[in-house]
């Protein structure tokens, strides 16, 4: 775990050290989600947060190539044809 002490501005406004955004994978102007538990608060970057999403897909779904996103695009795309 990496903790460093850091004051909100003002404003609102935390700065995030360099090695804990390249930690991340988050760059300048990169978004993160804020989750808020308690009195806690996490940040996400959103690699990580759609690779949750996709995990509990997974785990939902299983191999079932019939519902997966790629089987349902093709799906839409032979109705459109058919319009």
């Amino acid at each position: 775990m990496n903790a460093v002490w850091k004051r909100v501005s003002e404003s609102g406004h935390l700065e995030l050290p360099e090695d804990i955004r390249s930690a991340l994978g988050v760059e300048h102007g990169g978004r993160v989600m804020i989750e808020q538990t308690g009195g806690e608060i996490h940040l996400r970057s959103v690699a990580e947060v759609v690779a949750r999403v996709q995990a509990l897909t997974r785990a939902l779904v299983g191999d079932h190539a019939e519902i997966s996103s790629d089987a349902l695009i093709a799906e839409r795309r032979r109705e459109a044809s058919r319009d």
